[in-house]
């Protein structure tokens, strides 16, 4: 087997985190949609008058369900950019080993560093995906337990 496809090879060992990462993403922003959808729209379903600051925590609550929405929907962005581009790197490096006999040696080592050099830093931003993620899942979980809480004292 060929060093650098041995290299590529060696490297490419959290496929399943990223994985895992991707398709709780998908439910955390799910999630997020799904209740700022709801609060939109059962606004007219609940009855304020008995309370006095009731409408006023309910539009905060509506605004922090935005905000949880655009942090899900950014760390989601972040985790398909990454993914996207370090795709894109590994084709270049894939295509630089099928076309490594028609290169010189010199210009052949230039161009598959400063591929392999991209790639790497794509592949180790897997924690600071996990990482946006996992903020994600904190403020998405503040939010369900907050608009529980809210409905439950409301009814």
């Amino acid at each position: 087997m060929d060093i650098y496809q041995n290299a590529l090879n060696q490297i490419n060992f959290a496929e399943k985190t990223e994985k895992s990462l991707k398709e709780f993403s998908n439910w955390i922003f799910g999630i997020s949609i799904g209740v700022c959808s709801l609060l939109i729209f059962q606004i007219k379903q609940f009855d304020f008058t008995s309370y006095q600051y009731a409408k006023l925590i309910y539009k905060g609550i509506i605004i922090y369900s935005m905000f949880t929405v655009f942090f899900a929907g950014l760390s989601k962005y972040l985790i398909l950019n990454r993914e996207t581009t370090k795709g894109i790197h590994y084709g270049v490096l894939l295509k630089l080993l099928i076309l490594k006999e028609k290169k010189s040696k010199e210009e052949f080592q230039k161009e598959w560093s400063k591929t392999y050099n991209k790639w790497t830093e794509e592949h180790n931003k897997l924690k600071l995906m996990s990482q946006g993620l996992n903020i994600s899942i904190v403020l998405t979980m503040i939010l369900v337990f907050t608009t529980a809480l809210f409905i439950l004292t409301i009814i």
